[in-house]
């Protein structure tokens, strides 16, 4: 364990660093005004930027909404309760979390309403690239909640916080279900909600095991309300359990994809072979569900699109439906 602090902390974990990340985290609030007024500031202008960005696809603007988002901190500071046991400062977090999330939500929906650009989920960049979750965004949001946990424990890399901010992508998904919910985009809302709930509980588990090692349990300050054993152990089992649940999904969504890859990869090599054999060029394939639309230019007798057929039918895609248009050319 001494090698692992050190390697992970550079040092021995003091109670001066403690303290300071449970001020940091909401586990204490010493001013709560100051705290709070600044968290909520952050929280609703982070909300409308994010909401704008989404709104006129432009990610630079996402990317200053999540250098402001405060949501990191309570997210952190309740498997930071969690694991030092303090029973006040774990419901204190999950309160603001859960307050920022609904935050959030009503912000988003709020702008959305009011904006003069309408937003159509089903085809705004932002919104669709957030609203399938792979396997590499639970990869990516377990390195964010790592790096996370660890920056705040270390008083030697303060300037890893906004590439951690930004890597962990927490308001923009949830000003994207703000805006499907406004449109009515039930299904966009839904998988924006997962990709949050994915950054959620990949954050937990990693800053969990941090913390764990950190042996907060020993070095935070005598006096606090102990959290009961029992309610630990659910909560230990719920971060484990949230986490298999989302990676179930995106394990599948990942299959999925690659197999997609692999079909594509299959058809625009039969495609690209059928045309080439008779002089032929591709100018267009674009896969739209089970239809594949084919522009060949070129000159003389175009190929055969019964022979495409055949080539599709002989390698196992039956199911493929063709559109073929052909440009003829002439040389002079």
């Amino acid at each position: 364990m001494g090698m692992a602090m050190k390697a992970l902390f550079g040092g021995r974990v003091t109670l001066k660093s403690v303290q300071k990340v449970e001020e940091g985290t909401f586990v204490r609030v010493d001013e709560p005004l100051k705290a709070y007024t600044s968290f909520a500031w952050r929280l609703a202008l982070s909300a409308v930027i994010a909401t704008g960005g989404i709104a006129v696809s432009s990610p630079a603007v996402i990317i200053g909404a999540m250098l402001i988002a405060p949501l990191m901190s309570p997210m952190l500071g309740t498997t930071f309760a969690l694991v030092a046991s303090n029973w006040r400062g774990f419901v204190r977090t999950i309160i603001i979390t859960a307050l920022g999330v609904a935050g959030c939500l009503l912000i988003s929906m709020a702008f959305a309403a009011i904006m003069p650009v309408d937003v159509d989920p089903s085809t705004n960049s932002e919104i669709v690239s957030r609203t399938s979750p792979r396997i590499a965004d639970l990869i990516i949001a377990l390195a964010s909640g790592l790096m996370g946990s660890i920056s705040i424990m270390r008083d030697d890399i303060p300037d890893a916080m906004p590439g951690v901010a930004i890597s962990a992508a927490i308001v923009p998904p949830l000003c994207a279900v703000g805006i499907s919910l406004y449109a009515g985009d039930i299904r966009s809302a839904f998988g924006a909600m997962n990709l949050f709930m994915v950054n959620y509980f990949a954050i937990q588990a990693t800053s969990l095991i941090v913390f764990v090692i950190a042996e907060l349990e020993r070095r935070v300050r005598s006096g606090e309300e102990k959290m009961p054993g029992r309610a630990r152990a659910i909560m230990f089992a719920a971060i484990l359990v949230g986490v298999l649940t989302v990676s179930v999904p995106l394990a599948f969504a990942s299959l999925d994809i690659v197999n997609e890859n692999d079909r594509r990869n299959a058809v625009g090599e039969i495609v690209r072979n059928w045309a080439e054999d008779d002089g032929y060029r591709i100018t267009g394939l674009d896969f739209r569900d089970d239809e594949v639309s084919i522009e060949i230019a070129g000159e003389g007798p175009a190929p055969e699109a019964r022979d495409l057929r055949d080539a599709l039918d002989d390698r196992g895609f039956a199911d493929e439906r063709i559109r073929v248009i052909v440009e003829h050319e002439e040389t002079f």
